[in-house]
């Protein structure tokens, strides 16, 4: 047969769109319970990385609560609130019993020297003093042109009181420690104030 007379191949329509094949249905990852559980922040991931093992190591040394700072803070709490329970039933706030037993010690003394007594903010003592005077536990007399601070009967007949509740407060909270023991750490607490002042 000539070649002309030979059958030609049918050529696909390049233009015909193409059969749609069926869509599969995705399959859903099955996710154990501790892929549900959120993940490290990845700020803080990348802030510990930088960091590097050295620091790591640090925080599992270092102990917070056995700082000069946390332990004093922690004692000074119970002993306040202790305070604060054995003075109420005499009327008395820590801070007001502090200021009458130091104005005890020198009746008429001005308010700056009491500042500087008490190492206290001058805006707090001087609220306080106002408080004491208008409920009648001092008063103030001006001699050779200085005001100066005086107890009233009121804080006198009070005073011995309160003094005896402090006293056993204070034996009651060391009473484990010898008077050695006692002289002693009140010592290292007076230095370590002083140390603290130092800049």
């Amino acid at each position: 047969m000539p070649p002309s007379s030979r059958p030609r191949a049918r050529r696909a329509n390049s233009t015909a769109s193409p059969r749609a094949l069926p869509s599969r249905p995705r399959r859903r990852r099955w996710r154990r319970p501790h892929d549900l559980a959120p993940g490290p922040d990845v700020h803080s991931v990348r802030a510990e990385s930088r960091r590097g093992p050295q620091h790591v190591m640090l925080m599992g040394m270092f102990d917070h609560k056995q700082t000069l700072a946390y332990v004093s803070a922690h004692l000074s709490r119970i002993l306040a609130n202790r305070l604060r329970e054995e003075l109420a039933p005499l009327g008395l706030l820590p801070a007001q019993f502090t200021a009458i037993a130091e104005i005890a010690r020198d009746e008429g003394l001005t308010q700056k020297l009491l500042v500087e007594r008490l190492d206290l903010e001058q805006p707090g003592v001087a609220r306080t003093l106002t408080t004491m005077e208008a409920e009648g536990w001092i008063e103030r007399r001006t001699l050779d042109k200085v005001q100066g601070l005086f107890l009233t009967a009121r804080s006198r007949d009070i005073l011995p009181r309160a003094l005896g509740a402090v006293q056993a407060l204070n034996h009651d909270a060391m009473r484990d420690l010898s008077r050695t023991e006692r002289e002693h750490l009140l010592d290292a607490l007076k230095e370590a104030v002083e140390g603290a002042r130092k800049k």
